[in-house]
């Protein structure tokens, strides 16, 4: 009977040292790792199938594209925290319903972090249905696991949403001439001792003209729009010269997300929404 009693409790101590020492959760097999790079090792990171899509370093700064547009330092060391920070947190599936996750071909990003020692590759789908990580996936190993992060945010689909969008960027105080068209009508402004003059008459609206001018000094896009083309001339243009530079906002036209302009800061047409130009264009009337 002794026997049997210290069988039994064996067995319970056993059970007892199983629930204490076994792994969190339920995940029981080993998970694959990742060793990030250090973020000033990396030189090039590729996603999608284009040159647009392939970010790189360059100096200081990083670009992407060709040609080159810098890439926003916000965006950028959000990315760059995802890479440091990235890790696989569990095994999502091993039977291979891909589409489940957008991770079957033709949906799935491939991402290349390059350093001058080599690359670190790996997949993702959508995000998570639980909010929290991305499914992913990587080369050699048909398993869907979970990673931290959320790469459709960190890589978009859209690689403008990465770029800088400042599209008008100067000192308000140091403007010395504006002209403001529209249609026929051209007026030239220049500041003086006393104001904004216009020809040997004090522009009459000179306070509200400098609310537009703090306006247009650090002026961002919504969103660039490099496949636009057009022979359209512009409908407003607003030229302001500092010193022996001058920066120039050309508006083409209004569509229904907004106006479509271009600025002297870049070739790329981009498009300003409604609330940013209304109050400026209609100052222009």
């Amino acid at each position: 009977m002794k026997k049997e009693f210290i069988i039994v409790g064996a067995v319970i101590l056993l059970g007892i040292l199983y629930l204490a020492f076994r792994p969190d959760g339920k995940v029981r097999y080993k998970l694959p790792s990742w060793k990030a790079p250090e973020r000033g090792d990396i030189t090039d990171i590729y996603y999608g199938d284009d040159e647009a899509h392939h970010l790189r370093k360059s100096g200081d700064q990083w670009v992407m594209g060709d040609p080159e547009r810098p890439v926003m330092a916000s965006k950028e060391d959000k990315l760059m925290t995802g890479i440091e920070e990235l890790a696989v947190t569990d095994l999502v599936s091993r039977a291979g319903l891909y589409e489940n996750y957008q991770l079957e071909e033709g949906k799935a990003v491939k991402v290349r972090i390059a350093t001058e020692k080599g690359e670190q590759v790996f997949l993702f789908g959508k995000k998570a249905s639980t909010g929290h990580g991305t499914y992913g996936m990587f080369p050699g190993d048909d398993k869907v696991y979970l990673l931290t992060g959320d790469w459709n945010s960190l890589l978009p689909e859209k690689p403008g949403d990465l770029r800088d969008k400042t599209v008008l960027s100067f000192d308000a105080d140091s403007l010395t001439e504006i002209r403001l068209s529209h249609g026929e009508k051209d007026i030239l402004l220049t500041r003086g001792d006393s104001g904004w003059m216009e020809g040997d008459t004090p522009f009459g609206k000179s306070e509200e003209l400098g609310s537009k001018i703090r306006t247009l000094s650090s002026l961002s896009c919504r969103e660039y729009l490099p496949d636009f083309l057009t022979t359209l001339s512009p409908e407003w243009k607003i030229e302001m010269k500092s010193g022996e530079e001058t920066m120039t906002l050309s508006v083409f036209l209004k569509d229904d997300e907004g106006y479509i302009c271009k600025s002297s800061r870049g070739e790329d047409f981009f498009r300003l929404s409604e609330y940013q130009m209304k109050d400026i264009l209609d100052f222009m009337e």
